[in-house]
């Protein structure tokens, strides 16, 4: 199971009927995949249905989506943007999917792209979801670099010192805990039990 798999199975079972993806860079990857009635995907390199960066498409979006998928630039300050854009513009049972947010190894989440394999920092906007905000659920699927589901809900903030620093030995010694890692086939029972 992978990204697309994730995100076709949440649009099937929860009946969803729009879908906007965020970071198309290779639509055969997944966009072209995605079954849903309305997608819209957006992307700088001018292969998407809108052609810019997802601040520009937010600034002028009057649109709201049942499902959206955040790949864009792995850079933390800019993912946190991503899913606090995206959360204005999600309806009511709507959910978010991150993408890259398990890095294998120190490298994978350097903080800017310099070639090779690449999950940047997105674990680091869901640790700062997972330490502020109550109001949200989180899970990562560990599957395909971790797919996280995100949703409006209720959860227990994660409680760590003052000053903490998000650096990668925190990552190590906290993901399972903080980020609720689930399987694949757990996936399926909490978000699409019985399908």
């Amino acid at each position: 199971m992978r990204r697309t798999d994730i995100i076709n199975q949440l649009i099937s079972y929860c009946k969803y009927k729009t879908y906007l993806e965020i970071g198309v860079s290779k639509p055969e990857d997944n966009f072209d995949l995605i079954k849903c009635k309305f997608k819209i995907g957006v992307d700088p390199n001018g292969k998407a249905s809108y052609t810019g960066t997802s601040d520009e498409f937010f600034s002028e979006n009057k649109l709201t989506y049942d499902i959206i998928f955040i790949d864009g630039l792995h850079e933390e300050p800019q993912v946190t943007k991503d899913i606090y854009n995206s959360l204005a513009v999600l309806n009511k049972n709507g959910t978010i999917v991150l993408h890259d947010c398990l890095p294998l190894v120190e490298e994978h989440q350097a903080e800017h792209y310099n070639g090779g394999v690449w999950a940047g920092t997105v674990w680091r906007s869901n640790a700062k979801i997972r330490m502020t905000r109550s109001d949200l659920e989180l899970d990562i699927v560990n599957t395909d670099w971790g797919c996280g589901i995100l949703r409006r809900g209720r959860s227990e903030l994660y409680p760590v010192a003052p000053n903490t620093v998000l650096d990668y030995n925190f990552y190590v010694n906290n993901a399972s805990k903080m980020f609720n890692i689930i399987s694949c086939q757990d996936f399926l029972k909490k978000y699409c039990p019985a399908f």
